[in-house]
């Protein structure tokens, strides 16, 4: 599925084509020329990109894609050559906060999840909920929603644990897991997701039925050692449960469902 681009993914292609700084006004109307009919978020869309600009200078500084050339005239920063990594890194001008704990952290992870799988759910609307106590390794609940207009009946229930870990750049995603908080249910999952410090989101998301994880040997403390490549490889033996895009992860509950 793709992406809406953003105010600065918008800005930075039209000013890469122009290879000049240009006003705001006709910063604006190169954009709105390469992309007939778009739908701006804001009310203000020409006040909304000087300001997202803006911030991401004061932001990242020097590190910024953009540079201000003079009032209300914005350019392309001098950046290294597309593809070569460089040296700093993104999560410096936004760090995670250091009070919020590892269990914290998991509850927010927990809350993203639900928002995925409720905002993206379609014309089959799914609803979240939290158990008060999370003993059987339960840390979502999902159903269908009702549907008052039709004959009701019982609704099919999927039982999601939600495993997270926090960082960004390393190439593989590594997590264990305890074997008895995993019941071999069909409506049992686990939801494994990456979250990128430098992105300031979920970046992989692995959505794994219970019964594969079953597959695994556990270790001798009674895990389930979970290590999957960020990116799809052919020795990646977890390839058909790394989604695509994070919103697909309502599709995939609901194909769970779909199967009890």
């Amino acid at each position: 599925m793709k992406k809406n681009p953003t105010y600065k993914s918008l800005a930075y292609d039209a000013l890469k084509k122009a290879g000049e700084p240009l006003h705001i006004k006709e910063l604006m109307s190169r954009i709105e020329g390469e992309n007939p009919g778009i739908q701006w978020a804001s009310k203000n869309p020409q006040s909304t990109m000087v300001a997202v600009l803006l911030l991401d200078i004061k932001a990242k500084k020097s590190k910024s894609r953009f540079k201000k050339t003079k009032p209300n005239t914005f350019g392309i920063n001098c950046l290294p050559k597309e593809g070569k990594r460089q040296n700093t890194r993104e999560d410096e001008d936004f760090p995670i906060c250091d009070s919020i704990s590892p269990a914290r952290k998991g509850e927010i992870i927990e809350m993203r999840v639900a928002e995925l799988i409720s905002l993206y759910s379609g014309k089959a609307p799914l609803v979240c909920y939290r158990p008060i106590s999370d003993d059987e390794g339960i840390d979502l609940i999902v159903k269908e929603r009702y549907d008052t207009g039709a004959p009701q009946k019982i609704p099919k229930v999927v039982y999601l644990q939600v495993k997270s870990r926090f960082g960004g750049g390393k190439e593989q995603f590594a997590q264990s897991i305890k074997k008895k908080l995993v019941p071999k249910s069909g409506n049992h999952a686990v939801v494994f997701c990456s979250f990128d410090t430098s992105k300031g989101d979920v970046e992989r998301i692995w959505f794994v039925p219970a019964i594969a994880l079953h597959k695994l040997n556990p270790t001798r403390a009674g895990l389930f050692s979970f290590v999957a490549a960020k990116s799809k490889k052919e020795s990646n033996k977890w390839n058909e449960y790394l989604l695509g895009d994070i919103r697909e992860l309502a599709g995939k509950v609901t194909e769970l469902m779909d199967g009890l």
